[in-house]
């Protein structure tokens, strides 16, 4: 493999990003995340000539000889550099001044983003070409293999600070297992989109986790994780939305509670160990498309019992933790699911009072045995029997339509 560093203007960089030559493969690279005084911050130290991290790419050629850049680590960074130039957001108070680079000028008397105009919030020309010149550290590869890319990507970034472990666990992974726990995320999340995007696409499909005047496409608190308080903001930014999948995909493929801890899940994601490869088979056993769908489904069906209660935010975490602090409810949310799971994809039933079964779930936290750290598999199968005794009496029995076929149709 031929590694080229190099230095890349910002000017170059900018000129590169407009003419869509930088992408970002979605099957290993995570949202844009950085709050806006994350980007303040680097743009900071950018004006004051301090070094950043380098930037690591790799190159893919079209048989015209057009190079295009795979961004393999400095998403984030980059994201920061060109929306700071496009006047997203303002450092110390003071914009980019867009009439100091020719190319922006144009894309802006065009209509494709407004510039700010008062001069007393602008920079001054110095600051303005002192960003321009600024030199990116820059290292490309080639991408003539999958494989070797997807190997780096989960190197680099099996260190990387501000990587969670769930972020970690996913970062260069692309198997049947990690490709379906990505796809049923992002539909929950509302980001759909193909696997591979022009960096300028990810605010669309990112996730805004503050309060902020930097606006990404999708508010976490509309999510439904953050809605009901399943989670916390920071920790959807974290991906442990991916996290309570792979816990649930993995339950109901064993047939069994995962016995859940970091070691534990850690192996199921080391693509070298066996639980991995038993966990792909198995998953191939019960069907790539039916456990997507009977998730989905599951999910769908309790979604719309709570609504139909209480279509307000947290109703979920206010009813089954009355009393409690405001801490997110993840076990109890595991719990409830898989006990939903149980009733509508493997019983064949269907809610038919969805205001008793919220009524019979007030206060499950004092119901539950919560532990830290590893939870074992027959006390995950006990908090899995509570919920569903109480809540099986207010379902009922549902055969699907003789032309339907499929666990899942019949609740739909």
């Amino acid at each position: 493999m031929s590694v080229t560093p190099r230095g890349m203007s910002i000017q170059e960089a900018y000129r590169e990003y407009k003419a869509g030559a930088f992408i970002v493969n979605r099957k290993y690279q995570r949202k844009l995340v950085w709050t806006l005084e994350e980007k303040r911050k680097l743009i900071d130290s950018i004006l004051h000539g301090y070094p950043i991290p380098l930037i690591l790419l790799a190159t893919h050629t079209d048989p015209s000889g057009n190079r295009s850049f795979e961004i393999l680590d400095g998403m984030q960074r980059l994201n920061a550099i060109f929306t700071f130039i496009e006047n997203r957001y303002a450092t110390l108070g003071k914009y980019f001044d867009v009439s100091q680079l020719s190319r922006a000028k144009q894309l802006v008397e065009s209509g494709e983003f407004e510039a700010v105009n008062d001069k007393t919030k602008l920079l001054d020309a110095a600051d303005c070409a002192n960003l321009l010149d600024y030199t990116l550290a820059v290292t490309e590869f080639p991408a003539t293999d999958e494989n070797a890319v997807n190997d780096v990507f989960g190197r680099i970034n099996a260190y990387g600070r501000h990587l969670s472990k769930q972020e970690q666990r996913q970062a260069g992974v692309s198997t049947q297992f990690t490709k379906l726990v990505r796809q049923i995320a992002s539909e929950i999340r509302g980001d759909v989109s193909m696997d591979t995007l022009d960096l300028a696409d990810m605010p669309q499909i990112s996730i805004d986790v503050d309060d902020t005047e930097v606006s990404y496409g999708i508010r976490a608190d509309d999510t439904f994780w953050c809605k009901q308080g399943i989670l916390r903001r920071n920790q959807l930014r974290e991906s442990e939305d991916e996290q309570i999948l792979a816990d649930i995909a993995i339950s109901i493929v064993e047939e069994v509670p995962f016995p859940f801890s970091g070691e534990n899940l850690d192996k199921l994601y080391d693509t070298n160990s066996d639980a991995h490869k038993e966990i792909n088979n198995k998953l191939l056993t019960y069907g790539i498309d039916a456990l997507k769908n009977d998730i989905e489904v599951t999910l769908s069906v309790l979604k719309d019992t709570i609504e139909q209660v209480d279509p307000g935010p947290n109703a979920l975490r206010l009813i089954v933790a009355v009393k409690a602090t405001g801490n997110p409810i993840k076990t109890h949310f595991y719990s409830i699911f898989m006990a939903f799971y149980e009733l509508c994809i493997k019983d064949e039933m269907t809610p038919n009072n969805p205001a008793a079964i919220m009524k019979a779930l007030n206060n499950l936290h004092k119901r539950l045995e919560i532990a830290r750290g590893q939870i074992r598999s027959d006390n995950r199968q006990k908090n899995i029997d509570t919920v569903k005794g109480l809540i099986q009496k207010y379902f009922e029995k549902k055969s699907p339509p003789a032309s339907q076929t499929g666990s899942g149709l019949a609740i739909r």
